[in-house]
């Protein structure tokens, strides 16, 4: 981390911003209406160039302090520009915020996202939704259970990644059930075999899912027949005849290089 915190000084420094929120919008698959926001945190270095989460996670995994600042940060953004995406887009009650699982290790959120989340307006806390890697479910049962009974007290949501993947622990799911699980792709861009059974899956036990990533029209199909919550497109996906990404009003909005351009934030 001390590596990444001077690089990022540095950044800073070049006139570069350093960290960077983009946001791919989530769709109901019922209707195909903007439901909520996915965001990706990208982190910018005049040393590295663009960092994803698969670059800068692994760090925030090992340093508890870190993360919660990192993410702090990143829902001071989210929380200032909610107001305004929910006031022009209608609908939004989602907003995927991905998180390291060191933030609840101790069975509780870090301080300073706490202290966040208490202080925010209801209904922007309840459209937060914090995203996790599965890892969160091989907590010991007791962390697990107090982590999840600690983040739905402030009003936010908790998402598990990697649904469908053969190392996903499954068998937690009936103790631990989080609200919304994010059916992922395997490396040939496959969705899991019997995907609509690991969806009803999920409904037995209450849980929603998001599919990632839908790039046909025959599988957003399989996915409403499973009742499938929320699916996020692929690039190029079309359906009844107009493709999703081309909307303009949808383009003019979400295209901003940051969600916090929204409400004027700099």
């Amino acid at each position: 981390m001390d590596k990444l915190n001077i690089s990022v000084t540095r950044t800073i420094d070049s006139g570069v911003r350093p960290i960077e929120l983009k946001c791919t919008p989530i769709y109901d698959c019922l209707f195909s209406n903007v439901a909520g926001l996915r965001s990706r945190a990208l982190v910018n270095s005049v040393d590295y160039g663009t960092l994803d989460s698969g670059d800068y996670m692994p760090a925030l995994e090992d340093d508890r302090e870190s993360a919660s600042s990192f993410i702090a940060r990143n829902l001071r953004v989210v929380l200032g520009a909610l107001p305004a995406l929910q006031s022009q887009v209608r609908g939004i009650s989602l907003f995927l915020l991905s998180c390291p699982v060191s933030l609840v290790r101790r069975g509780t959120l870090a301080a300073e996202v706490t202290r966040l989340l208490r202080a925010a307006d209801p209904k922007c806390a309840e459209a937060v939704c914090l995203s996790f890697a599965p890892e969160l479910l091989r907590l010991p049962p007791k962390d697990l259970q107090s982590a999840l009974l600690h983040i739905r007290s402030l009003g936010c949501k908790v998402a598990v990644e990697g649904f469908g993947r053969a190392d996903f622990p499954m068998s937690v799911l009936p103790l631990a059930a989080p609200d919304l699980l994010l059916l992922e792709r395997d490396r040939k861009g496959d969705f899991p075999a019997g995907m609509a059974a690991y969806v009803q899956f999920a409904e037995a036990l209450g849980i929603q899912t998001l599919a990632v990533g839908v790039s046909a029209e025959t599988v957003l199909r399989g996915l409403n027949d499973a009742q499938c919550a929320y699916y996020t497109p692929a690039p190029g996906l079309r359906t009844e005849g107009r493709s999703l990404y081309m909307e303009k009003e949808l383009t003019d909005l979400l295209s901003e290089r940051s969600v916090a351009s929204l409400a004027g934030f700099n």
